[in-house]
């Protein structure tokens, strides 16, 4: 009777670890007001500006949904960046370390204020020189997000994952 109960606990434990593997990592959900932006290929193009470049964007959860990473990079250079956003505890704020690979580094919060994620943070430029910084990302009803951060930048989703 103990064999049997050990097996069919064994069984249990492992469908259940391979259904929450199979649907991916549960995100912390402190982090869900990222989840419209995750699993998704991001193209953004100026719609203020004569840019002809394509920005590119790919949002995912990583280690095991306890934080977000945003990969980016653009069609005119071949600079990368990396954000990751996390729930800061001490803070009780949505936290992020952004960098590119040519030497920016910023860091700063994230709130959700009705359909716009608003970014307020510092960055500091090669130099050395700190600035302060805001944007703004608005979902809009068509599935698409404006991003106002000086320019106006419109994503669309591209493909799904």
């Amino acid at each position: 009777m103990l064999k049997s109960n050990c097996i069919a606990m064994a069984c249990v434990i492992i469908f259940a670890s391979t259904s929450a593997m199979a649907n991916g990592p549960v995100l912390d959900t402190n982090l869900s007001i990222f989840e419209d932006l995750i699993g998704k290929q991001w193209e953004g193009h100026f719609e203020d500006a004569d840019e002809s470049m394509t920005l590119y964007m790919n949002w995912e959860p990583i280690i095991d949904g306890a934080a977000v990473q945003m990969s980016g990079s653009s069609s005119s250079s071949d600079m990368t960046r990396r954000n990751i956003y996390y729930f800061d505890r001490a803070k009780n704020l949505v936290t992020f370390l952004a960098m590119t690979s040519n030497g920016y580094v910023g860091t700063g919060t994230v709130s959700l204020q009705d359909s716009v994620l608003i970014f307020l943070g510092q960055q500091v430029w090669p130099d050395g020189s700190v600035h302060d910084t805001e944007s703004q990302w608005e979902f809009l009803s068509d599935g698409n997000v404006r991003v106002i951060a000086g320019h106006k930048i419109l994503y669309t989703p591209v493909d799904s994952k």
